[in-house]
């Protein structure tokens, strides 16, 4: 094992070369021997795993673990950082990250603190313009701009916003995919949609957590056109949207039956057939049997064919989030569609 990264790190950071070690952190090492690992280490560090079977501690690997808040440079532990090509260590804020992945052509070492209480470092590796592997407390993150820009411009879209400062979509919601059906909705449905779709990819991941943490808000473009909402999408939003409007529930607390309650009631239910999962549905938010909404419901699935039903409920199953927002849209914004409405629209 001998861990270049780790050279390249304590470098930058004024570490001068000595005889050499063997060392348990960076293996062979290109720095003197500091002391034991069982001295050097304490009982408190949680890598051991990381470690390899030598039983000294390079002088190198003791810089990075060393320091106290207030320093300068400070504690590796509690900063980002990246060294250039030139060799310099620079220490970048997150969007400083961000703006490094976007033009990676001078990095060599990266690596983020995400806790600022890790040592995040010890999970770099060497980067090269096409491929980045950054340090994180729980584990490498690589970044390939040739297969991860989209992803990098999908979450930045994710983030902007009509005024240029506070973004609709929070970073939180664009990480994990537990959207407000209203943000979706003031946002832009249809936009959201396609961009959501290449972040829904990659999530759950390191790559997304640092990216969603990282990318700017930037002004929205107000020119951006609409993407296209197929038929299918509109008949399971308009079945959802009839359950919502039946629900007890709903009426009494509407802030908690949209702010995720009903989603993850849909999504505890979504892999059953179509009929048992909107049955389950009404019965969980307690929607009346005697509402017309639940009339709806019920025309719905006695009039679709067995092939519209089974295309809907792929639909709910892989894209919850899309037809719940749009169901929302349809109670809030645009009037609720008629069975009438829905007839013939498969292609």
């Amino acid at each position: 094992m001998k861990r270049c990264e780790l050279h390249i790190l304590a470098e930058a950071r004024g570490v001068i070369r000595g005889h050499g070690s063997d060392c348990c952190v960076c293996g062979e090492s290109p720095f003197d021997a500091f002391g034991s690992r069982r001295k050097v280490l304490p009982n408190t560090f949680a890598d051991h795993d990381l470690m390899g079977s030598a039983d000294k501690v390079c002088c190198g690997c003791v810089a990075l673990m060393a320091g106290r808040p207030g320093d300068d440079p400070p504690p590796l532990r509690t900063a980002n950082v990246a060294i250039l090509k030139s060799g310099e260590a620079v220490y970048p804020d997150r969007q400083g990250l961000y703006r490094l992945m976007a033009d990676p052509g001078e990095v060599r070492v990266i690596s983020w603190a995400s806790s600022r209480k890790k040592h995040h470092w010890l999970r770099a590796g060497l980067s090269t313009p096409g491929r980045l592997l950054i340090g994180s407390d729980d584990g490498q993150i690589e970044y390939r701009p040739v297969d991860h820009s989209g992803l990098l411009h999908a979450v930045v879209a994710l983030l902007a916003s009509p005024t240029g400062t506070a973004s609709i979509l929070t970073r939180t919601a664009i990480r994990t995919g537990e959207y407000h059906p209203e943000a979706i909705r003031k946002f832009g449905v249809r936009i959201w949609a396609p961009l959501d779709a290449i972040v829904s990819r990659w999530r759950p991941s390191l790559l997304v957590d640092l990216l969603t943490i990282a990318a700017p808000v930037t002004l929205a473009d107000p020119q951006k056109e609409d993407a296209v909402i197929d038929k299918t999408e509109e008949k399971a939003a308009a079945l959802l949207a009839h359950i919502a409007i039946a629900s007890e529930m709903r009426r009494k607390d509407g802030k908690m039956f949209w702010g995720g309650f009903y989603r993850h009631r849909i999504e505890r239910f979504r892999h059953l057939p179509l009929s048992q999962m909107a049955s389950r549905l009404m019965d969980v938010v307690r929607a009346s049997p005697t509402d017309p909404a639940v009339a709806m419901v019920t025309e719905y699935l006695a009039t679709w064919t067995e092939e519209e039903s089974a295309e809907v409920a792929v639909v709910v199953r892989d894209k919850a989030a899309l037809v719940l927002a749009l169901a929302f849209e349809m109670i809030k914004g645009t009037r609720v569609p008629k069975q009438k409405d829905l007839q013939g629209v498969l292609l």
